[in-house]
C-alpha cells in the first residue's frame, strides 16, 4: 500500500500507539499476555484516547523519568549507532497517522543499516530499579517492547511507503542508566502475528473507543480522574444505590480490611530490611524522604509585624478552588 503520509511532531491525538498495544492484547488474549508486566491498563488506554477525542482535560501521566528518557532518545540513538557499527542511520522523531486506519498512529525512533540490512530501531532508557530484560543479543525484550516493535513493523509493511525501507527485523536498544551500557534485542517480523495485533487494536477501537464504552477498569489509576474530567465540579444530589453498587461497596470494604491486614503482616515479616525482592517486582519498606515545611505565617510576622497587615495581606492573596472528589464508603454496622 502506498499513500501520502501525515507526519507531524509527536503528539497523542487520540489514536492507538505502539506503547498501548500490550494492555489491549491482554484484554483479548489474557492467557498469552495476562502475566506480562504492564505499565497501564486497557481502561487507561481507553480513557486517554477518549479524553483526547472529546476535549477533556486530564493530567499528564508522564513521570519525570519518562520525560528524561524522551529527551535522551536522540542522543542514545546516535550513540548506539556508533556502538553497533551502523553504516547509515536516520532519526525519525515523527508521529505517523497510518493511512487507511483511523485508529493507528506510530512513532518509530529511527532506523539504521548494518551489514547491508536495514533495521527499525526503538530506543529505551532503563532506570536503576527492576530490569526484566533477558540476555542481550536475543529476542528476550519486555513484552510491551516486543509488541510495540511488531506493531511498527506491521504498520510499515501495510503502508508500503517509499519514505521507509522494507524492514524484516527491528532492534530494541536499551541503555542502562546504572551501568551506562547498551543492551539490544531483535524482533523478527511475523506477518501473522502482526496482523493479529492490528486486528485486536481495530477491535478495541470498534468495541470501546467509537461507542465510548469503557473496558474493565481493573488495575487502572485513571478511573477517578476520568470521572472528574467528564462530570466536573457540579454534582447532583445523593440518589439510591443500585443493587450492583450496594454489592460493590460491601466487597470494597472487605478487600480494604484484608489488604490492610496483609500490609501489617508484610511489615512484621520484613522487619529490619529495606524491603524484599519479588519475582517481577519489589516491596519497599525504607525510610520516607525527609520533609521540609516553612511556617509562612511566622515568616510574615517576622518581616511585617505591624498589627493588621498580615490579615489584610491574607485576604488579598487567598484563592479558593474546588477540591478533588474522594470516594468514601460507610456501612451501618
Amino acid at each position: 500500500m502506498s499513500a501520502v503520509i501525515d507526519i507531524t511532531p509527536r503528539l497523542n491525538l487520540g489514536r492507538i500507539g505502539g506503547s498501548s498495544v500490550l494492555p489491549i492484547m491482554q484484554l483479548y488474549h489474557p492467557q498469552a499476555f495476562g502475566s506480562a508486566p504492564s505499565y497501564s491498563s486497557a481502561f487507561d488506554i481507553w480513557a486517554t484516547i477518549d479524553a483526547k477525542r472529546h476535549g477533556l482535560e486530564m493530567k499528564s501521566t508522564q513521570t519525570r523519568s519518562m520525560k528524561t528518557g524522551k529527551r535522551l532518545e536522540r542522543v542514545l540513538f546516535d550513540w548506539a549507532a556508533d556502538e553497533y557499527g551502523a553504516e547509515s542511520k536516520a532519526w525519525s522523531d515523527q508521529s505517523i497517522d497510518v493511512p487507511g486506519r483511523e485508529w493507528q498512529r506510530i512513532t518509530p525512533d529511527g532506523w539504521w543499516t548494518r551489514a547491508g540490512k536495514p533495521e527499525l530501531v526503538d530506543v529505551k532508557k532503563l532506570g536503576a530499579f527492576v530490569d526484566r530484560h533477558g540476555v542481550s543479543g536475543t529476542d528476550q525484550a519486555e513484552a510491551y517492547e516486543t509488541l510495540q516493535m511488531m506493531t511498527y513493523l506491521e504498520a510499515l509493511e501495510y503502508m508500503r511507503s517509499p519514505l521507509f525501507p522494507r524492514f524484516e527485523r527491528g532492534r530494541i536498544v536499551v541503555f542502562s542508566m546504572s551501568s551506562e551500557q547498551f543492551k539490544d534485542y531483535h524482533v523478527t517480523y511475523d506477518p501473522e502475528f502482526g496482523r493479529e495485533i492490528a486486528a485486536c487494536c481495530e477491535r478495541f477501537w470498534r468495541e470501546h473507543v467509537l461507542p465510548r464504552k469503557p473496558p474493565p477498569s481493573s488495575g487502572s489509576e485513571l478511573v477517578r480522574e476520568y470521572v472528574e474530567a467528564v462530570h466536573g465540579d457540579e454534582l447532583d444530589p445523593y440518589r439510591d444505590a443500585t443493587d450492583e453498587e450496594q454489592e460493590m461497596a460491601i466487597r470494597a470494604i472487605e478487600h480494604e480490611v484484608l489488604a490492610e491486614d496483609l500490609r501489617d503482616k508484610l511489615a512484621l515479616s520484613i522487619g529490619s530490611a529495606r524491603g524484599v525482592k519479588l519475582d517481577g517486582g519489589v516491596i519497599h519498606y525504607g525510610n520516607r524522604s525527609e520533609s521540609v515545611s516553612v511556617d509562612w505565617r511566622k515568616v510574615a510576622e517576622h518581616v511585617a509585624p505591624s498589627a493588621g497587615v498580615l490579615d489584610e495581606a491574607s485576604r488579598m492573596y487567598t484563592k479558593k478552588r474546588a477540591g478533588g472528589r474522594s470516594l468514601t464508603i460507610r456501612l451501618d454496622k
